[in-house]
């Protein structure tokens, strides 16, 4: 498989007057170690050129094409200073709108040659995100510039989506959390435990997933107030409420007869309750619900958010710590895995979720056992962890 880095005017992407001159510029990157098959590629810096560049028209014909020798520099926050002279070199003065356009991955030795279009989805100052959004056909022997300008012609698809990041995303089961768990049973920090997990996926310790370029580790904490959902039959779960630093309330009600994968789900952010009467305000919202107090409890989160290469699909390893009020030294630490969303891209499947949710588990645990720490994998929820302290079923 080849893969092709294209660079050419913004307009191609976005409706700004164009450039002038436009060029495209077509240049060889290292072999990928996998040989393609994923929804995305993030290239990181440094981004250099390993093969020949070429200068091209927007329709493909050939102004240049050059052998750096070496491999030089494409992209960093901008266009590489030594490609830019490069490009100088060949009369080439319209310079400063070139932006990453495409990834370019064909596989020439197919029964039927075909190239997979990945359009630019975000640009950072160390990664540059590329999403699959079409594939076509050509000949075995159609150079690379041919392939750019056919790359164009197909980059329209999902264009909608992924040139804008705020509507890249896309949400299976709305409504639903899905989410596996693994409850550490050792005294241990879960910032170590976190900065670890990072380090690992960093250093290629789970293949195929990368983390989020520029929002790579969250962090968190806030105060919960919880009830338990006793009645009627069917509806019990948690109600819980979290207190904001704007004085409302995050108002999370979870339906789930016992701790599994995937549980109902119901958020409403900003709730008011002036009076301070929490179960009060619950009570009248949920008139048709019996429900008991649990304690309250602080939670630490710091969350590793990473998505898969090969899928598009965006997870949170979400390490957490949970303080009870009023019981010292109780305490529940686990790291939690949770579907957040999938990045749109041609070939999109659902059922790719809990395969990956699968994998992720396993690498997780065994991950944490190298390193010595004891943890139980499942989906032990707070609601069943406060149960046990308040007595009653978990």
């Amino acid at each position: 498989m080849e893969r092709h880095l294209v660079l050419g005017d913004v307009s191609h992407q976005f409706a700004v007057a164009p450039a002038p001159e436009r060029v495209l510029v077509v240049a060889g990157l290292a072999a990928a170690p996998e040989d393609g098959g994923r929804a995305m590629e993030v290239l990181r810096r440094p981004l250099a050129a390993a093969g020949p560049v070429t200068v091209a028209d927007p329709d493909g014909g050939v102004r240049a094409a050059l052998d750096p020798g070496e491999p030089v520099e494409l992209w960093a926050a901008g266009l590489a200073p030594a490609l830019a002279e490069l490009l100088r070199g060949q009369g080439v003065t319209e310079l400063r709108s070139l932006a990453p356009l495409l990834v370019l991955r064909t596989h020439r030795s197919a029964e039927r040659p075909w190239t997979e279009v990945l359009m630019c989805a975000r640009v950072r100052a160390q990664d540059t995100v590329f999403v699959r959004v079409a594939r076509f056909e050509h000949p075995a022997d159609a150079p690379a510039a041919t392939l750019a300008a056919r790359g164009l012609e197909h980059a329209g698809q999902l264009h909608q989506y992924v040139r804008v990041e705020r509507y890249a995303n896309h949400q299976y089961e709305q409504g639903t959390e899905i989410e596996h768990k693994v409850t550490l049973r050792d005294e241990v920090s879960i910032w170590d435990v976190a900065l670890h997990l990072w380090r690992a996926v960093e250093a290629g310790e789970f293949p195929g997933y990368v983390t989020d370029p520029g929002y790579e580790l969250t962090r968190w904490q806030y105060d919960q107030h919880n009830w338990d959902v006793t009645g009627p039959e069917g509806q019990g779960g948690h109600l819980s409420l979290q207190l904001t630093p704007y004085g409302t309330y995050t108002l999370k009600r979870k339906v789930f007869q016992q701790d599994t994968l995937r549980r109902e789900q119901i958020i409403v952010r900003g709730v008011e309750i002036p009076d301070g009467d929490l179960e009060g305000h619950l009570r009248r919202a949920y008139p048709e619900l019996e429900i008991r107090p649990l304690p309250a409890l602080t939670r630490a989160r710091f969350d590793l958010n990473v998505q898969s290469l090969v899928t598009g699909n965006y997870f949170g390893i979400e390490t957490d710590e949970v303080t009870v009020h009023g019981l010292p030294g109780t305490v529940l630490r686990q790291v939690e895995t949770e579907y957040l969303h999938t990045r749109r891209h041609e070939g999109m499947d659902q059922a790719d979720v809990d395969a990956d949710m699968a994998e992720l588990a396993v690498l997780i645990e065994r991950h944490l056992a190298g390193r010595g720490i004891k943890a139980e994998a499942g989906h032990l929820s707070k609601l069943a962890f406060l149960r046990g302290l308040a007595g009653g079923e978990s």
